[in-house]
């Protein structure tokens, strides 16, 4: 498998008090000198407990978190593709990227615009990142939807009208409509249900193959890396702690952590009818 991204001593700290005039004064490290590469066509697990570091990493693989202000410190570098640091991309090439690169997040209300209809919200990456004409965009939304295991019927409904599983399917339908290269799926499960957990992992698996996605997919659910990550990075305070391929940790993990992490009763088992 080709590398598609490379990750080289990532750290971010984030201002955690003011001074009078205004100026950051502490940081908290969320991320310390991480290191892991991501391959082209594999499922990347990547888990930890609350306050991790999981989630910034993702954000930074979005492009969200950069040294734009003193509200958070990045160092080291995420390379994409050998050629683009995803820390330092602005303008055409930060464009270009997110392209390759959509994101799909925890919680689809707060992912979504409450005023716009779905086909409004599915074509908003269209509009921003593409040159297609409103003929190709509307083709493009209707051909989603259905992939997504919605209907035509629903491009003119408003999120109100949709549950939580549909929305979710929106979302993502919306990060694949332009058909990127990588998928960024932080913790896109854990605000449902979780029979309907099962069916948004079936749809994430059929999504891969149809559009021969590259997926990392940052989670707490130890149950579904298990069934559906080919790799897998754990993470503790802002550091990897270990890493491997999924059956490899799982089944004989190298540090108390991961085995602690593993063996818990907390996290609910899901549904055993993912195929």
């Amino acid at each position: 498998m080709n590398k598609l991204i490379e990750i080289k001593e990532l750290s971010v700290k984030y201002s955690s008090k003011k001074k009078v005039f205004g100026y950051k004064e502490k940081y908290i490290n969320a991320v310390e000198g991480i290191s892991f590469d991501f391959m082209k066509g594999e499922v990347l697990g990547v888990v930890g407990e609350s306050g991790s570091g999981k989630s910034t990493v993702s954000r930074c693989l979005l492009s969200i978190i950069k040294n734009i202000d003193k509200s958070s410190v990045v160092d080291g570098s995420i390379i994409y593709n050998d050629s683009v640091d995803l820390l330092k991309a602005k303008g055409k090439e930060l464009k270009s990227v997110r392209k390759n690169i959509q994101g799909v997040f925890q919680d689809p209300d707060s992912s979504m615009n409450q005023r716009l209809t779905a086909g409004k919200i599915i074509e908003e990456p269209l509009l921003n990142l593409t040159d297609f004409s409103k003929s190709v965009r509307e083709e493009k939304i209707k051909d989603v939807l259905q992939k997504c295991g919605l209907s035509e019927e629903d491009i003119n409904k408003y999120p109100n009208e949709f549950s939580a599983g549909q929305k979710q399917r929106i979302c993502i339908a919306r990060a694949i409509v332009i058909e990127p290269e990588i998928l960024i799926a932080d913790e896109p499960l854990s605000s449902l249900d979780i029979s309907i957990q099962a069916q948004i992992i079936n749809l994430l698996i059929d999504l891969k193959e149809k559009y021969n996605l590259s997926i990392i997919f940052i989670t707490h659910d130890l149950n579904v890396v298990k069934v559906f990550c080919d790799r897998l990075i754990v993470m503790k305070d802002g550091k990897i702690v270990e890493q491997g391929k999924t059956e490899e940790v799982v089944s004989n993990p190298k540090e108390e952590y991961t085995r602690s992490l593993f063996s818990s009763n907390i996290i609910p088992s899901i549904p055993n009818n993912i195929s």
